[in-house]
C-alpha cells in the first residue's frame, strides 16, 4: 500500500489554514496589479513633464471651452450699436409727377423712404448662482427719418395724392418728411441648456413693452395751394409676451457662431391722426382721428452673428459680437385715404407692417463672482 504525501498549508491566526498554492496565486495577482499601476504612474509623469516643456501642445490637447458655455454666476453689461433701416408696407406716396402725356394721368409716383440710421441697445444680465437661470433687461432706442421733394414739370402737372380731392389737387412744389421713433424694453428670464459637444443653447421668455411712433409731414405749394400742409401721425403702444431661443456653435479660441429667433404677441393701442390745412394754416380742411384698441400685434425677430468672449482674468471676461438682425412688426400701423371727390366721407383704410433690418456691433463685460 502506497503512502500519502502531506500538502503544505499556511497557518493563520485562529487555527485557520489556507493552501500555500492559493497564497502564491494571490501574490502573483497583486504583483501584476502593482506593475500596471506603476506603468500608469510613469505615463502620467511623462505627460506632466511634456506639458511643462511645451505648454502650446498642452493647450491644444485640452478641450476648448467657451466662457459662454460655462456655469456662470455674475453680472454682464453690454452696449450695442444697431445700423437699422426701417421699411413699411403702407403707401408713403404724396405726389404724382405727371408730364402731361397721358390722357388721364401718368408719370412717376413720388414717395420718400426711411434712411439707415444708428440706434443703441443696452443689456444687463444677472446669472443666478448655482443655477442655469439668467434674468435680464434690454432697452433699445432708434430714430430714423427720410425726405423727398419734387416740382411740377414744364407743361405737366404735380398731383397731390394725400390732399382731400374735393378741395385741392395741383401744386407747383411738394415735399415729404418722414420720422420714426422706436423704443422697446424687454424683461426676460433665460435657461441655459446642457451643452452638447460644441453646441450650447438657451431658451428665454419674458415681457416686452413697445412704443413706436411714425409721422409724415407733407408740404404743397403753388397752384391750388398756399403753403398747404398734410400731417399724418401714427403711434403704437403695446405690451405682451415674448419667447425665443438661441444656439451657439463653439469654434474654439473663445469664438462662436450664434443664431437667435424670437416671437412676441403684443396687446396694443394703434392711434392715427390726419390733418390738412391750406392758406398758411388758416384753413382747416381735414381733421381725422382713429384709435384701434387692444389689437394683437405679432412680432418676429431673427438674429445671426459671430461672438468672441475671451477671459481677461478669473473674474472678468470681454464680450464682442457682430451680426445681422431682422424684425417684422405685423399690422403695426393704419392709414386712411380719400377716394371720392364728391363724397367727403368716402375713405379707404389700410393696415401695414413695419420691418427693421441691419447690422449690429456689441461690446460688453462679464463680471464673475
Amino acid at each position: 500500500m502506497q503512502g500519502l504525501t502531506a500538502q503544505p498549508y499556511a497557518q493563520l491566526p485562529g487555527n485557520t489554514t489556507i493552501p500555500e498554492e492559493t497564497l502564491q496565486q494571490r501574490l502573483q495577482e497583486l504583483e501584476q496589479r502593482q506593475q500596471g499601476l506603476e506603468q500608469e504612474i510613469e505615463t502620467l509623469r511623462q505627460q506632466i513633464e511634456q506639458q511643462a516643456v511645451d505648454p502650446t501642445d498642452a493647450e491644444v490637447a485640452t478641450p476648448v471651452t467657451n466662457s459662454a458655455n460655462e456655469d456662470l454666476q455674475g453680472i454682464s453689461f453690454s452696449a450695442e450699436a444697431i445700423f437699422f433701416r426701417p421699411r413699411t408696407s403702407l403707401l408713403q406716396d404724396y405726389a404724382i409727377v405727371d408730364p402731361g402725356q397721358a390722357l388721364f394721368t401718368g408719370g412717376d409716383v413720388a414717395a420718400p423712404e426711411f434712411d439707415r440710421r444708428i440706434g443703441t441697445r443696452f443689456r444687463l444680465n444677472y446669472y443666478i448662482p448655482n443655477t442655469s437661470v439668467t434674468v435680464g433687461a434690454t432697452y433699445t432706442t432708434f430714430n430714423s427719418s427720410g425726405s423727398s421733394s419734387v416740382e411740377r414739370p414744364a407743361n405737366g402737372f404735380l398731383l397731390a395724392t394725400l390732399a382731400a380731392p374735393v378741395q385741392n389737387e395741383n401744386a407747383d412744389r411738394a415735399s415729404s418728411n418722414l420720422n420714426l421713433n422706436y423704443d422697446v424694453t424687454d424683461l426676460e428670464v433665460a435657461y441655459r441648456l446642457p451643452a452638447a459637444g460644441s453646441l450650447q443653447g438657451q431658451l428665454f421668455g419674458g415681457i416686452r413693452f413697445a412704443n413706436i411712433s411714425q409721422s409724415n409731414d407733407v408740404l404743397y405749394d403753388g397752384r391750388d395751394f398756399t403753403s398747404g400742409m398734410v400731417n399724418i401721425d401714427r403711434s403704437l403702444s403695446g405690451v405682451g409676451l415674448r419667447v425665443g431661443g438661441e444656439v451657439a456653435l463653439n469654434l474654439g479660441s473663445d469664438i462662436s457662431l450664434f443664431g437667435r429667433a424670437a416671437g412676441s404677441l403684443l396687446v396694443s393701442d394703434i392711434s392715427t391722426s390726419q390733418q390738412e390745412t391750406n392758406n398758411n394754416g388758416s384753413d382747416l380742411i381735414v381733421s381725422l382721428n382713429r384709435t384701434a384698441s387692444d389689437r394683437v400685434i405679432p412680432v418676429m425677430e431673427l438674429v445671426a452673428g459671430l461672438q468672441w468672449q475671451p477671459k481677461l482674468n478669473d473674474n472678468l471676461s470681454f464680450d464682442a459680437a457682430a451680426g445681422y438682425e431682422f424684425q417684422q412688426w405685423f399690422n403695426a400701423a393704419d392709414t386712411a385715404r380719400f377716394v371720392d371727390n364728391s363724397g367727403t366721407g368716402v375713405i379707404t383704410q389700410d393696415t401695414g407692417d413695419l420691418s427693421l433690418s441691419g447690422f449690429f456691433l456689441r461690446l460688453g463685460l462679464l463680471f464673475r463672482f
